[in-house]
């Protein structure tokens, strides 16, 4: 392993432009850096060259993506906006099925999720927290990590077409969350057969320790899949009283997109 790779930084592979992967990998650290980051700094975390950084930095300030701060602190510049407002609007989903996610929510008091396919991701677009002490971390607008250990992602792939399952596991390498979670592509195949069968995708503590989640997949007209309900609770309760509220609105969704087969659909 190279000392850059060791340090989280990317090593560009063949048709990837390297300036340009290095100004990302800039914009990344000063985002989380929280306005602590300075050019030394960045160029200690990225393994980059000092010139190269502030070249990257002006940059990044002309175009209004980065802003720099007293005491040669760098922080995230205005144009940020502009790209967090249009991803807000390109995930946007129907407003139809924002109301049946206010609706799971009213009825069960959990942490409930809305997903919807953007490509080769299954991005979170509409999050609302539960009323109960229990948090899901790391759960927020536009999280599309994990698929392997999450419920929603889990429902729709299981029916989904085996190449998009195929484009969303590309790599075949599964992240190890907690002591329940499948890391295994075998075990990632067992899984998702054994949601076809249940009609609905179930994570036990897979995601996060003491959660426990379920899903139901949102099917288009065509009967393909388009996204996913969700909901997170602890693991002290009954799964079973929250399967009937998430996979109702799985299958009122499911209409309202078109679809008008069995639903959840035969395996």
């Amino acid at each position: 392993m190279t000392a850059e790779r060791a340090n989280g930084a990317a090593t560009p592979s063949s048709g990837l432009l390297l300036t340009l992967d290095r100004g990302i990998q800039v914009l990344e650290q000063i985002a989380r850096g929280r306005g602590r980051s300075t050019a030394k700094s960045l160029t200690a975390d990225l393994r980059i060259n000092l010139g190269t950084c502030y070249q990257l930095l002006r940059t990044l300030q002309s175009h209004g993506y980065v802003h720099r701060l007293p005491g040669g602190h760098y922080g995230l510049g205005p144009r940020v906006g502009f790209l967090v407002d249009h991803y807000g609007n390109s995930v946007a989903p129907p407003p139809e099925l924002t109301e049946m996610l206010h609706e799971v929510h009213r009825a069960l008091r959990e942490t409930v999720v809305l997903t919807v396919r953007r490509g080769r991701d299954l991005p979170v677009v509409g999050v609302l927290e539960g009323t109960k002490p229990l948090r899901v971390g790391n759960v927020s607008v536009g999280y599309s990590g994990h698929p392997h250990a999450r419920a929603t992602a889990k429902v729709f792939l299981a029916f989904a077409e085996s190449r998009t399952r195929d484009e969303f596991f590309d790599s075949k390498q599964f992240e190890q969350l907690t002591a329940n979670t499948t890391t295994t592509w075998k075990g990632v195949l067992d899984d998702l057969e054994a949601t076809r069968r249940r009609g609905y995708g179930l994570d036990r503590e897979e995601f996060a320790d003491g959660v426990v989640s379920v899903g139901s997949v949102i099917l288009d007209e065509d009967g393909r899949p388009y996204g996913a309900f969700g909901v997170s609770f602890s693991a002290a309760l009954d799964v079973e009283s929250m399967v009937g509220d998430v996979v109702t609105a799985g299958e009122r969704a499911s209409r309202f997109m078109g679809y008008r087969d069995a639903y959840p659909p035969t395996p």
